[in-house]
């Protein structure tokens, strides 16, 4: 916990040298400390993130499969997107709607639909993501775009979580006290680059 800890820490700040020493967990043989590892990679990133990812969402415990969806969500590259598509029918129930959820935000599409549907979607879709691309909402990633759904009647569901993540700003606090035109505001005066991936208000290259 001091390990993960530390090297989030330092994230934060965009110094991402605790990757490969989280990652060094996934072998630990105690699946409480392969999901603490897989789910501080919504944070850390490193050149072998996706095959960290890879491993957790094909984690033998669900609890790691589990922690392994929002970072391949947030990455919202083709590559993180096929590893989602792959889970839809995962065989513990709440990781396959976890997925499902995740899958369609990449997307852009009802998240209610079932798993054939996204899957056709997905492979409809798939030629228009670019490489090397974050995308969210079927497009390259406008984080304005996300901070606007914020005003949405029906918002996506831990979006505050995502948008803090992303910006590192206190958007959860801000959203439940009503702020909403402010959250937005100090999002936009971000001016993240269309298509990066952000971390606490960082740009940080893609994995390959």
């Amino acid at each position: 916990m001091l390990l993960v800890s530390a090297a989030t820490a330092l994230a934060k700040i965009g110094q991402h040298s605790g990757f490969d020493k989280v990652v060094a967990l996934l072998d630990v043989d105690f699946a409480p400390t392969r999901a603490l590892a897989v789910h501080a990679l919504s944070l850390l990133t490193g050149p072998t993130m996706l095959d960290a990812l890879g491993r957790g969402i094909s984690d033998e415990h669900a609890e790691v499969r589990m922690e392994a969806i929002d970072p391949l969500f947030l990455l919202g590259t083709t590559d993180s997107v096929n590893l989602l598509v792959d889970h839809l029918d995962d065989s513990d129930d709440e990781v396959a709607d976890r997925s499902r959820v995740r899958a369609a935000d990449c997307l852009g599409i009802d998240a209610n639909g079932d798993a054939s549907t996204i899957e056709a979607t997905w492979r409809k879709r798939r030629p228009d993501f670019a490489d090397g691309v974050c995308h969210r909402l079927g497009r390259p990633i406008e984080v304005t775009a996300v901070a606007d759904l914020l005003a949405a009647e029906t918002p996506r569901p831990e979006m505050a979580d995502e948008l803090r993540t992303i910006t590192g700003l206190d958007i959860d606090e801000l959203v439940e006290a009503g702020q909403i035109d402010e959250a937005r505001a100090q999002v936009n005066q971000l001016d993240l680059p269309t298509g990066a991936l952000c971390k606490w208000g960082h740009q940080v290259p893609l994995p390959g």
